[in-house]
């Protein structure tokens, strides 16, 4: 299978402003949920390729990075503590009036690609069923 280039525009609409809260917000967002992922832009422009070259009108990723500590403390006394992670990633793709959701807690291109399949699949047997 021939790889897949991302629609055209797609590294423009991504690539960070010049300056401001855009470029800003970019930076963390790379920074954060795709440089420790081996994921850049490109990578998400296969993604988003491939789910649009399948008669989808729309599609969006959504990633999720939260990490919480907390700790309890008797008398200044440490008793007890917690720490957790929560990621993920979920693919959305719209077909006219019909919506495909596929979401992965695994933050890696291999988990992208599989829950963008998935999503083109949903996406499909919606088509066929209407």
């Amino acid at each position: 299978m021939a790889p897949i280039d991302a629609p055209a525009g797609f590294a423009e609409a991504l690539a960070p402003a010049p300056r401001g809260l855009g470029a800003e917000l970019m930076s963390t967002a790379d920074q954060c949920l795709l440089a420790p992922y081996a994921l850049d832009t490109g990578a998400l422009g296969k993604v988003f390729g491939s789910i649009l070259t399948h008669q989808v009108d729309y599609a969006d990723l959504y990633f999720q990075y939260t990490r919480s500590e907390g700790w309890s403390l008797e008398e200044g006394i440490v008793k007890s503590g917690s720490f957790s992670i929560e990621q993920g990633v979920g693919v959305r793709a719209v077909t006219g009036e019909k919506t495909a959701f596929a979401y992965s807690d695994d933050i890696s291109l291999p988990a992208l690609e599989a829950a963008a399949t998935a999503t083109r699949a949903i996406a499909r047997a919606g088509q066929q069923g209407s």
